[in-house]
Parts: C-alpha cells; sequence; structure tokens
C-alpha cells in the first residue's frame, strides 16, 4: 500500500515534466543513463527554477531559448552536475590513460618496424605491430557506461573523425591531456562546450552568464564569483585552449550546428 500512496504523490511530478520537451538523445552520449535518470527524477524542474530566481541565469536562459539551442544547453549543463556532483565514474580518467598506453604501445611496434624495414627480421617486426594493432582494436573504450554505443577502440575511431585524425605517435599525450582535464576539471569542460556553441549560433555568454547558469544546474552548491574567476583562468590555459575544437566537435554529434 505504502508504494501505491508514494506513485500517487510523485503522479502530478511526471505530469510538470511534460511541458519541457523531452530529448531525443539520451541513448547516444556517454553518462547517457545517468543523465537521462536525473532528467527523470526532475532534475530539469529543480534547475528550471534556479534559474527562475537568478537574474543573471534568467536573461541567459532567456537569450539561450531565442537562439533555439535549449535542449542542448541543459544537455551540457546536466552533464557539468553530473561530473562536478563525482557521479560520472572515478574510472573515467584512468581508463583513459590505460588507453593512451596501450596507444603508445602501437605507435612504438610501427615504428620498430618500420626502421627494420632491411631487416632479416622484417616480416616479424611487422606481424608484432599488426598484433599490437588488432589487440588496441578490441581494448574496452574508457567510458564503462553500458549504455554508450563506443564498445572499443575500434569503435571510437568509427565514430570519432577527431580521434582518427590523431597521428598515432601524438594520440597518447593527447588523450592523457584529456585525462587529466577529466579528473582535474570537475565538469568545467562542458561549461566550455556551452559557451563555444552558443557563440557558434550567435550568442555570446560571458563567464558571469555562464557561471550563473553552472550554479543553478549544480542547485546552488558554489560560488557564483569564485566560479567565474576560476573559469576565466582555466579557459585561458593553453592545454585547454588546444583542447576546445575536440570538445565542441565531440557535442556537435549529438546537436548538430543549426544552420543560420
Amino acid at each position: 500500500m505504502g508504494r501505491k500512496d508514494n506513485k500517487a504523490k510523485t503522479a502530478p511530478r511526471a505530469s510538470a515534466a511534460s511541458d519541457i520537451t523531452e530529448p531525443p538523445y539520451p541513448e547516444k552520449i556517454p553518462g547517457a543513463e545517468r543523465w537521462e535518470r536525473n532528467f527523470r527524477n526532475g532534475w530539469v524542474l529543480r534547475f528550471r527554477g534556479h534559474v527562475h530566481r537568478n537574474p543573471t541565469a534568467r536573461n541567459a536562459w532567456r537569450d539561450i531559448e531565442r537562439h533555439g539551442i535549449s535542449d542542448a544547453a541543459e544537455c551540457a549543463l546536466s552533464m557539468y552536475m553530473l561530473q562536478s556532483a563525482d557521479l560520472i565514474p572515478r574510472a573515467l580518467p584512468k581508463n583513459v590513460r590505460r588507453m593512451a598506453g596501450r596507444v603508445d604501445i602501437v605507435s612504438r611496434a610501427f615504428r620498430v618496424a618500420e626502421e627494420r624495414k632491411d631487416d632479416p627480421r622484417e616480416e616479424m617486426f611487422a606481424r608484432r605491430a599488426s598484433v599490437e594493432a588488432s589487440k588496441l582494436a578490441s581494448e574496452p573504450w574508457v567510458d564503462p557506461d553500458p549504455s554508450s554505443p563506443v564498445k572499443t577502440f575500434a569503435d571510437a575511431l568509427a565514430t570519432m573523425p577527431e580521434l582518427a585524425a590523431l597521428p598515432i605517435d601524438r594520440a597518447p599525450g593527447t588523450m592523457r591531456t584529456a585525462a587529466e582535464a577529466v579528473r582535474r576539471e570537475s565538469g568545467k569542460p562542458f561549461l566550455l562546450i556551452l559557451r563555444d556553441y552558443a557563440q557558434k549560433h550567435g550568442l555570446k555568454l560571458g563567464w558571469a552568464r555562464i557561471a550563473a547558469l553552472a550554479v543553478c544546474a549544480n542547485e546552488g552548491k558554489a560560488n557564483e564569483v569564485d566560479l567565474e574567476r576560476s573559469l576565466r583562468r582555466w579557459a585561458s590555459e593553453r592545454n585547454v585552449i588546444e583542447s576546445r575544437p575536440a570538445f565542441l566537435l565531440g557535442f556537435e554529434k549529438i546537436f548538430p550546428p543549426k544552420a543560420r
């Protein structure tokens, strides 16, 4: 009986959520299952409530809606909330470093095979490089989320042109930089994605407005002024500047830029 009563009490919340367009994308993104669960549990409604009470965030959100990117903004802000709340697996940075190590092995194997082309054991070195490449292709991908369609390194290469385009000798360093960013930055890449995505759609969101929206996403668990200063410093770091195009490109797989 207690369970039935609880269901009856939660019914109005479900009907209220129906006023917000449910996104068609959750199954397509890393962390989608956790994101969708938070969406169902009313995160969007709570977020909108915080935005309504925050003048800076309210004005920013009005502009976001006017430019037709509210679904993308909600996705980026919810992923920021999940990561800053430590709900995105702690294993992710470790898995990225593991994968970078595997790529290193393959890179060395191919470099040795190239150097030994006139060696009597040339065929052996070429075969060794091919075996290592096959192992790498079947290596489990860095995101352990079962809802993600990317299961192996080969899947990632097929669906992420920015990864496939990296020269193999540079890929490990780039991956380790990304892993460190995920470990250290507590969701900030998603705020940078939101800023760049909005700008691509003709909307300039300053860091003060981004910080206000982020505080609303985290339900007031940060100080706006401190977060704004932190974002400005972080976004000016060289490795972050270099990673910006890749961050945005990955996000645009889910939300392709709209024709203007």
